[in-house]
Parts: structure tokens; sequence; C-alpha cells
């Protein structure tokens, strides 16, 4: 069985940010209502700000998952680095090692199911998305509409639903708490060999890690599956050569 873990959610919590609240409105190319400009400007704030983001190049984090339902458990590692690079491996127990990355040109994948591919299609749109650093809040680049759907309770509190169309790829639904301003909800689809899958991320235990502010626990519902991700280490500007991120050698 493969577990296809969506990478966009963590990679969007722990990139850079890039100039994103300097930019005056005129300048944007995208469909967004002052409100929904004003959530996301929040959350870059209380994560910590434009300074503390532009400062991160590199990012290695590292964690535990569990799918208790079904008794699995590993432990994964996240790469991401300026730009547009990204590598997320995964190790099961009783499955194996599962890898999927991106070189700035090249998706792909490989598995013990499914073997090495090269991504193409939505899925490449997706992995084109999900490494691009920052693309949470870098929305005035890679997304062209924002519309904000009202509030939503979301683990008891109300929160801002805002429903984010890509120039490609897949729309992603955010939720952003009223009180706080993180974001504490993530949808969106995944698309595998195995069919598209519906998503849904819950983000808490926010830390400070070099002044940006970092979700510990990921809980994803995915299909049938449920993921409990947690984070172990987060180091960011670390040396990571381009080489990692390249498709393996067949």
């Amino acid at each position: 069985m493969k577990i296809h873990l969506v990478a966009l959610t963590t990679l969007t919590l722990f990139a850079p940010v890039s100039g994103f609240a300097q930019k005056s409105a005129p300048t944007r190319k995208v469909q967004a209502s002052a409100e929904a400009v004003k959530i996301l400007d929040r959350y870059i704030q209380v994560t910590g700000g434009t300074a503390a983001y532009a400062k991160i190049k590199s990012t290695q984090v590292e964690g535990q998952m569990k799918m208790e339902a079904v008794g699995m458990s590993g432990e994964f590692t996240m790469l991401t680095k300026e730009p547009n690079k990204f590598l997320m491996t995964q190790k099961m127990a009783n499955v194996g090692e599962s890898r999927a990355g991106y070189d700035g040109k090249v998706g792909w994948s490989k598995d013990p199911l499914s073997g090495f591919r090269f991504l193409k299609g939505k899925e490449l749109l997706d992995m084109q998305l999900q490494s691009d650093l920052g693309a949470t809040v870098k929305w005035d680049k890679l997304y062209k509409k924002i519309e904000l759907k009202g509030k939503q309770t979301i683990a008891g509190s109300p929160a801002y639903k805002l429903v984010m169309t890509p120039k490609s790829g897949n729309n992603v639904t955010q939720y952003y708490d009223v009180a706080s301003g993180l974001l504490v909800r993530m949808d969106t689809l995944s698309q595998t060999p195995q069919g598209t899958f519906n998503i849904e991320m819950y983000f808490s235990d926010y830390t400070p890690i070099d002044g940006v502010k970092t979700p510990y626990t990921v809980k994803m519902k995915m299909g049938t599956f449920d993921i409990l991700m947690k984070i172990v280490s987060v180091k960011n500007n670390v040396s990571i050569p381009n080489s990692k991120f390249a498709p393996p050698k067949q």
C-alpha cells in the first residue's frame, strides 16, 4: 500500500516568504477582496513577519507519522531550498521507503508500489505549486483568485474560509482562526496513480523556530485514512546540495 503524503501543506508552513507584505495592491494580478488580503497579511505577521521569513533560504524538517487504524508508523524528512526545490522522503514500517521530489524542472516519485516514474499532468502541476517556497503566502504570484467564503467552526473555534484558485493545479481551501490568525485547516485534492483523493489537514502546536512559527502537529484525513504527523526538528538555512532533488538514476 502506498501512503501518498501531500507535501503542499508542510512546505507552505516551513518555507520563506518573498516580500508579500511589501507589495502594493495595484501590482497584484489576482482577484482578491480587501478582507481576504487582510487575513493573509495577518497570518504572515502573527507567524513571524516578512523580515523573519526572508532570512530562511532552505529548510530541513524531520518527523514521525502514524496511522493507528492500520497499525502503521514511520518517519519522514522534508527538504526545501530556494528556488523551487523540494524532496519528501517517507519510511514506513513493513512498507519501505517512498520519495517524491522536484529539482526546479522535473518532478518525480519512487515508491515500493509504483516504482520510479516522472510526474505529469495535474500531479506535476501540484508538485510545482508545492515546491514554490512560501506557496501559502506568495498568493499574489501563485493564485489567480482568492475568495472569502464566510466562516466555519474548526476545532470549536470560528475560522475564515478562503478558497484559493491557483494559476495551475487544484484549488486549495484554507481556514484561518479568527482569534489567532493562524492557519488551522487546509483542504485540497491529491492526484495519485491510484486515483484522486480528498485531503483535509489540521494544524496545531505552533512553535517559533528562528522567529517563524511552525505547526509541530499535522492531522491528515486522506480518503479512509487518518495520518498523524509530528514534527521532531526543524533546521533552517542548512546546506543542501542540488543533487539531493534530482531524480535518481535508473
